[in-house]
Order: C-alpha cells, then structure tokens, then sequence
C-alpha cells in the first residue's frame, strides 16, 4: 500500500508529490504522473492561469453587471439580458465605431 503526499508552496509552482511505499522508499516523479489522472494536471494548470490573471476594469465592471442584474425580478432581467445582446452584437458590427453612426443609432 501506498499513500500520496503533496506539499504546495505559495510560489505559484506545482506541488511536489512524493509517494511513501509500503516498503518505505519514495516514487519518483515520472512515476506519480505515470499514475495520476490527466484531469489533475489539467485542473492545477487552470487553477494556476485563474490565480495568474490579473483584474481589470472589466472583471469589476462584469461583477457590477451581475450583482445589478441578480436584483431584478425573472422578466425584467430576460429583457435587459437581450438589451445587452443586441449593444454587444452592434459593437461588433461596427456600429459604434464613427460618431455619426451612434447619433443615428440613437
């Protein structure tokens, strides 16, 4: 029998697992992520990019949105849902790119 042990450090860098066998030595690294599941991996590296990421004006801007949107009752925010789609898909259009197309969008 064998058991995992993991030590994280608050460097930002992956934990370093060290396997204590039954006999008492230790596996190597190979061998952990021979035995691991990808998913693992996978989830540590996105885990790693979230706590990487810097916040911006528009993280904070997004969480205002959200908290507006959580207050409003089911028909409402429906609408203001869409309202928002339509601006987005506008923007992207080019829509807003001259001022005289926002007069005349108005």
């Amino acid at each position: 029998m064998s058991c995992v042990i993991r030590r994280y450090n608050l460097n930002n860098q992956r934990p370093q697992n060290k396997r204590k066998s039954s006999d008492g030595g230790e596996a190597s690294d190979s061998q952990l992520e021979d035995a691991e599941d990808p998913r693992i991996g996978e989830a540590y590296t996105a885990l790693q990019a979230a706590i990487a990421k810097k916040r911006d004006e528009f993280d904070a801007y997004g969480e205002y949105i959200a908290n507006v949107l959580r207050s409003m009752d089911k028909p409402t925010r429906a609408f203001v849902k869409k309202e928002f789609s339509d601006i987005i898909f506008k923007a992207e259009s080019g829509i807003y790119t001259s001022p005289s197309a926002i007069i005349q969008s108005s």
